[in-house]
């Protein structure tokens, strides 16, 4: 088998229109129809979120936080990775927030769940358009 060090793995989540959240929330990811019965996907391995990359456009005036989260169950629950809050705003619809391979709170082990969740700091009746978030994972495996 080939050996491949700390590869790293692009994850790229779309979302439709998600509505404003004035507390923080589940964004509806990887595909998944709703987020009743999966917020998140199973790391089949150990690794690490070492980027997170966020593209939309918030409302004017308005700032969205997207934050990746790690749990034992694919449920809602679990710890943000706070080190990768990745923050847009309507004057700025693009931003990224890379760590290191090290990085404490961004840390799974093989099992644990990756979602994500995200925050306006309005609470209008807007919605915000498209976004879209890329997660950067190294992994920990070395044979492929």
């Amino acid at each position: 088998m080939p050996v491949l060090q700390h590869g790293v793995v692009a994850i790229p989540c779309v979302f439709a229109d998600p509505a404003a959240a004035a507390s923080e929330t589940d964004l509806v990811a990887f595909g998944l129809p709703d987020n009743t019965d999966l917020t998140a996907i199973v790391m089949p391995m150990a690794g690490t979120i070492i980027g997170l990359s966020v593209t939309g456009k918030p409302a004017s005036g308005d700032t969205v936080t997207v934050t990746p989260r790690i749990s034992a169950t694919p449920a809602a629950g679990g710890a943000n990775a706070a080190s990768l809050a990745t923050q847009i705003t309507n004057a700025a619809p693009a931003a990224y927030t890379v760590v290191s391979k090290d990085q404490a709170d961004a840390q799974f082990s093989a099992g644990q769940c990756i979602s994500l969740r995200y925050v306006t700091t309005t609470s209008g009746s807007y919605t915000t358009r498209d976004l879209h978030v890329t997660l950067w994972i190294a992994t920990s495996r070395t044979d492929v």
